[in-house]
């Protein structure tokens, strides 16, 4: 049996160093004791999760301080972010933690969550598609044509490389 901690309670203890503090130490003992993975949600705008706008820089945090448990998006909304951008923060987190990065990609639900994007709510689930073969495709190292602010079509690669050749998501 593998274990995992999961992550999405704003209520943790001040005594025991507010959220950041507790989350550290979790992620430590889990490092410890051979547990598979730290799951980070990506939450918005609620108590109930809302410490965790952008589980990438928590995992880049929580990559300086352990060595083996493997640091996953739980998930990442997709709709809400181009898919260059995505790569390019894991792919940092997947540097900086020798290549122990997973993701989850989600399309999304809250329709408050979408002040970031308003208007991917109406085809979240379109984009969500669309946007993770781009995902996989610029993890692996091939190039995406999008538009720039004149609308001409321009190949982008993402920089850094990410050490794991294939993304490992779902």
């Amino acid at each position: 049996m593998k274990f995992s901690l999961i992550f999405f309670s704003n209520s943790y203890p001040q005594e025991a160093g507010g959220a950041y503090a507790v989350i550290s130490e979790m992620a430590r003992y889990g490092d410890r004791h051979g547990f598979e993975a730290v799951w980070i949600p990506e939450r918005h705008f609620h108590t109930m999760g809302g410490i965790y706008p952008n589980p990438a820089v928590i995992a880049a945090y929580l990559a300086s301080i352990t060595s083996n448990i493997r640091l996953r998006a739980g998930s990442t909304v997709v709709p809400l972010h181009h898919p260059a951008s995505i790569v390019e923060s894991w792919s940092v987190v997947d540097n900086l933690s020798n290549g122990r990065v997973d993701l989850a990609l989600a399309s999304g639900w809250n329709v408050n969550d979408f002040v970031l994007a308003p208007s991917a709510y109406p085809n979240l689930r379109d984009l969500w598609f669309e946007r993770i073969e781009d995902i996989r495709a610029l993890w692996r190292g091939q190039p995406v044509i999008y538009p720039n602010d004149a609308g001409k079509p321009t190949s982008i690669l993402t920089y850094p490389r990410p050490l794991q050749a294939e993304l490992n998501c779902g």
